[in-house]
């Protein structure tokens, strides 16, 4: 249903702090009209956490598979998460991954 909200929230950790980023089935995705992406580092716990904000989501839009992947000179470190369009009986439709990885 137009108007609903997605969040895609990853957390991860490791020596050097990873780096996130995140793609949309095989596209890079970035800021745009109704996506956002934010990125906190806890630089004393090596942790990072980002978010995908999709805000007025159009079920159709939305639907896809979204990639994170986080990695350093350690190694790298992908999940993909698939997202529908319409769920029947969720208001707000939020979905959450958080992965814990070392790297």
């Amino acid at each position: 249903m137009t108007g609903d909200s997605t969040t895609l929230t990853c957390k991860t950790s490791g020596r050097p702090i990873p780096k996130i980023s995140w793609k949309k089935d095989g596209k890079s995705l970035g800021k745009d009209k109704r996506t956002e992406v934010n990125t906190t580092e806890d630089t004393e716990k090596f942790e990072i956490m980002s978010e995908v904000s999709i805000t007025d989501a159009d079920p159709i839009q939305t639907e896809g598979v979204y990639r994170v992947e986080a990695g350093n000179e350690g190694g790298l470190v992908t999940h993909d998460i698939q997202v529908y369009g319409e769920i029947n009986g969720f208001n707000g439709r939020i979905f959450c991954l958080e992965f814990t990885d070392m790297i």
